[in-house]
């Protein structure tokens, strides 16, 4: 037989963890941003490991040698992507000036000519 007792016992239990639930998740939605910093650096010391430990193990470099090493190469990546995006970038802009400038000549042109033909 089911008590008054255990029934108010599951039902404040069941308070608690809807609460205790509810202050975790915004504690992690405060913490948001840490936590993508996070999981970025989790996935670049993943990546950066095995590289570490070839140049560890293959070509005996010290630890601290192989780390810096490994940075130097991801940052020496990282900037020839960005630098190999910048002509594509720039060419991106420069069509879309030259849109918006013909759009832009167009859309006066109209307006000068509904002006003079309001104005006759």
């Amino acid at each position: 037989m089911v008590s008054s007792k255990s029934i108010s016992n599951g039902i404040v239990r069941a308070v608690i963890t809807l609460a205790l639930l509810t202050l975790l998740l915004f504690f992690l939605y405060k913490i948001k941003d840490v936590i993508v910093y996070v999981l970025i650096s989790l996935v670049i010391s993943l990546i950066a490991a095995p590289v570490i430990n070839f140049l560890k193990k293959r070509l005996k470099f010290s630890n601290t040698l192989a780390v810096a090493t490994t940075l130097i190469l991801f940052f020496t990546l990282f900037v020839g992507l960005f630098l190999l995006f910048i002509p594509l970038i720039k060419r991106t802009k420069m069509q879309l000036q030259k849109r918006f400038l013909f759009q832009k000549s167009a859309i006066l042109r109209d307006i000068a000519q509904k002006q003079h033909s309001i104005e006759r």
